[in-house]
């Protein structure tokens, strides 16, 4: 049986544009640091030529969301029988997609509430 379950977090605020090149290359920067941060080798901006990433923010514009509200969501079949959840988290649990895995996880906490 299909069943559409997912965790989500709703942020609502005015949103802005903007381009300055030293604000994009400090954003960028740390963008990159987070993202190569667990690599063997990890990859910087630095490591690319200047002219390059001169190139890049020029062509980049950056948006920055002012949060005013969160609001989470959960819906991890809540509203199935027990046996259809436990077939859901099943199926979640023991997928290749890292993402159903924990979401199978975050099932397997609710049943214990």
């Amino acid at each position: 049986m299909p069943t559409w379950n997912y965790i989500a977090a709703h942020a609502t605020g005015p949103l802005e544009a903007f381009s300055d090149a030293a604000e994009l290359r400090t954003h960028i920067k740390q963008l990159t640091d987070l993202m190569e941060g667990q690599a063997a080798v990890p990859w910087a901006v630095s490591d690319a030529p200047g002219d390059y990433i001169d190139k890049m923010v020029s062509a980049i514009t950056g948006v920055r969301l002012r949060i005013i509200a969160l609001e989470g969501v959960r819906k991890i079949s809540q509203n199935r029988a027990e046996p259809d959840r436990a077939s859901v988290q099943l199926g979640f649990t023991h997928s290749t997609d890292p993402g159903a895995r924990a979401l199978g996880h975050e099932m397997s906490k609710g049943s214990k509430a």
